[in-house]
């Protein structure tokens, strides 16, 4: 559809790597701002149990529920309109937001609250002009960075509760 999120820019390849790495038999995912919904689709392929695809644009949810029903996902993915909070979606493992910097900056502490207490957040759509800001929100809602990676002058992070 005209969502966004075909797999080639660099912050989709880059969350698509890390949940390549993070996601486990039966994780309980988030995808927010889920575009087209690809994020959502490759947790699936990849094991997750339960994952829910959320945007607030109307048109991205369109797209991305044809694209699960495409991919016969439709018992594994809900996909819902909105934002964070949203009742229901909690204690998530991962959480992949690739949404910019501003809308992870303003939901950064529902971002942490919405993370179970082991929860990883790939956060990434912003420049590294941007970096300091978003690591100083998450840093501020109790988050800790624990990785980094930098294509081109797109960044993707993870982070994870601080104790």
């Amino acid at each position: 559809g005209l969502a966004f999120g075909t797999g080639f820019h660099p912050t989709t390849a880059m969350c698509l790597e890390e949940l390549e790495i993070r996601v486990s038999v039966g994780s309980k995912l988030l995808d927010l701002g889920c575009g087209s919904g690809i994020l959502s689709i490759a947790a699936a392929k990849l094991g997750a149990g339960k994952i829910f695809a959320m945007d607030i644009e109307e048109q991205a949810v369109r797209a991305t529920k044809n694209n699960i029903s495409l991919n016969n996902l439709g018992k594994k993915v809900e996909v819902l309109q909105g934002s964070l909070p949203k009742e229901g979606v909690n204690n998530v493992q991962i959480l992949v937001a690739n949404i910019s910097a501003k809308v992870l900056i303003e939901l950064a502490r529902p971002l942490a609250t919405t993370l179970g207490s082991e929860g990883i957040l790939i956060a990434s759509g912003f420049l590294n002009e941007r970096f300091d800001d978003v690591i100083q929100s998450f840093n501020a809602a109790g988050l800790s960075l624990i990785k980094q990676k930098d294509v081109q002058d797109w960044v993707t992070v993870v982070l994870s509760r601080s104790y």
